[in-house]
């Protein structure tokens, strides 16, 4: 695993989603989401598939673009095109357990989250999907 910034996609585990996002997206953003709100203690691949899975609604919903090293137009490996890919998916219903999971990841307590950078980048995504 390689991290080169503080960005949701700046890490090689955002690309380690793709499979998963691609064979059935709410199926991947609902175990995200659930799996950190009902964990004791957060590990840095829960965090990261929670901003991934944040990212990926915002920019369903809003339009919300990501600095992203992919450039595919027609794979949803590049969050920005996922707008247009999966336009007519419903995903309303998973804001708040969205802000949920969001809010426990950059949660006031350190102790109960090892997501390290990502954090920092989970700020967006929150305030993006906390207003939708």
């Amino acid at each position: 695993m390689g991290a080169w910034s503080w960005g949701i996609f700046d890490d090689d585990t955002a690309y380690d989603f793709v499979e998963e996002i691609k064979a059935d997206p709410l199926r991947f953003f609902r175990t995200s989401f659930r799996q950190a709100i009902e964990a004791d203690r957060l590990d840095h691949d829960t965090c990261h598939a929670v901003t991934v899975s944040a990212a990926y609604i915002d920019n369903l919903l809003n339009g919300t673009t990501y600095r992203t090293d992919s450039h595919e137009e027609d794979d949803e490996s590049n969050v920005n095109r996922f707008q247009s890919l999966r336009g007519g998916l419903e995903v309303h219903h998973l804001r708040g357990q969205a802000v949920e999971a969001l809010a426990k990841v950059i949660g006031a307590n350190p102790s109960s989250t090892s997501c390290g950078a990502t954090t920092r980048s989970c700020t967006h995504a929150g305030e993006r999907a906390s207003k939708t």
